[in-house]
């Protein structure tokens, strides 16, 4: 193999900046939800009435801001006009549909600042995108994380070795690689980044299609806790589901030397299936690059064993765990397979 085509393209300086940019985004989203929760239950309320209302509402050129609806209340002899609906606008917008709710005179609960009584809102409950956006930067640490962790199993092999590795001696024990000496077991099964990262931030991601639904159209006395509750049932579902996957999915090579053969045995859901190839049948064992979208810069090694017949066995393909951005890792592999069908 050429000295140029060794060099890695890894990932994980990448995704360790994405994950701390996410793990940022989520601690500041998480300490606003809680800020404005200890500040909601500050607020007083008091009963006001509807000034005006509009379904298309009006454009207020000082402001440069459109209203749908004005309501009016008095705090200590004082009165107050207010447009928000919630603690997070700054003007009350078409949220919840709330302009065909009232009629001009309609009593309404207003919320007030009791230190500022000119800040006052309808609602003091939670906006579900605080909580979307909780759910989807959770996945995306656990999928960041997950690409970082599976670099880390790849490259294991290849450093315990050393670039001279020649494959006469046993590999060492690593995550995916058993290696008795006789018997080599590699778990070419689905990658941590497949098993647990995509499917996690897919759930995550899809998951907050209830919370879009659900909203405060249905239920606008939702508040933190029964937000909170859902994000905490997608998490859930999303590992829950990271778990199916992984366990109904494995694939298994042998590379048998008592026996002269190499087994492939894989399971999908309730299918099971086996290949078989001998020694004597091998002609090559091969990596090669795959590339991603014909020009993404982002290209994996591939390994296969070429038999006499034309089959082959593809060690690595798709979303399989020996699927890796470098070719040392598959190289140590190659270099003990091809040993021990010589020997």
């Amino acid at each position: 193999m050429a000295p140029e085509e060794k060099k890695q393209t890894r990932l994980t300086p990448l995704f360790a900046v994405v994950a701390v940019v996410f793990g940022l985004a989520l601690a500041g989203t998480v300490h606003q939800i809680i800020q404005q929760s200890a500040m909601s239950r500050q607020w007083q309320s008091v009963q006001g009435v509807v000034a005006k209302v509009s379904q298309d509402g009006w454009w207020n050129d000082q402001e440069k801001r459109r209203y749908y609806l004005e309501y009016s209340y008095t705090v200590q002899g004082r009165s107050y006009t207010g447009y928000r609906y919630h603690l997070r606008e700054k003007s009350l917008k078409t949220y919840g549909g709330i302009q065909y709710r009232y009629k001009q005179g309609d009593p309404i609960t207003v919320y007030y600042d009791p230190e500022d009584p000119g800040q006052a809102v309808l609602s003091r409950e939670f906006l579900r995108d605080w909580f979307a956006g909780v759910s989807v930067l959770v996945g995306l640490l656990v999928f960041a994380v997950a690409v970082m962790l599976k670099e880390s199993n790849d490259s294991r092999t290849a450093d315990s070795v050393g670039a001279t590795y020649d494959g006469a001696s046993p590999l060492p024990n690593a995550p995916g690689v058993e290696d008795s000496g006789a018997v080599l077991k590699l778990n070419t099964g689905m990658s941590l980044m497949w098993k647990a990262g995509v499917p996690f931030f897919g759930g995550c991601f899809i998951g907050i299609t209830p919370l879009l639904l659900l909203t405060d159209d249905v239920n606008p006395g939702w508040g933190l806790q029964q937000y909170g509750v859902i994000c905490c049932a997608i998490w859930i579902g999303a590992a829950v589901l990271s778990l199916l996957i992984s366990l109904g999915v494995s694939y298994t090579l042998y590379v048998d030397a008592h026996k002269k053969e190499i087994r492939e045995e894989s399971r999908v859901g309730f299918s099971k299936g086996e290949k078989t190839m001998a020694f004597s049948e091998v002609v090559e064992i091969r990596l090669y690059r795959e590339l991603w979208r014909k020009e993404n810069p982002l290209k994996n090694w591939i390994m296969f064993i070429q038999s006499q017949s034309g089959r082959s066995l593809n060690i690595s393909r798709g979303y399989r765990d020996y699927q890796t951005p470098h070719a040392d890792y598959l190289g140590a592999i190659k270099a003990r397979i091809e040993y021990m069908i010589a020997k």
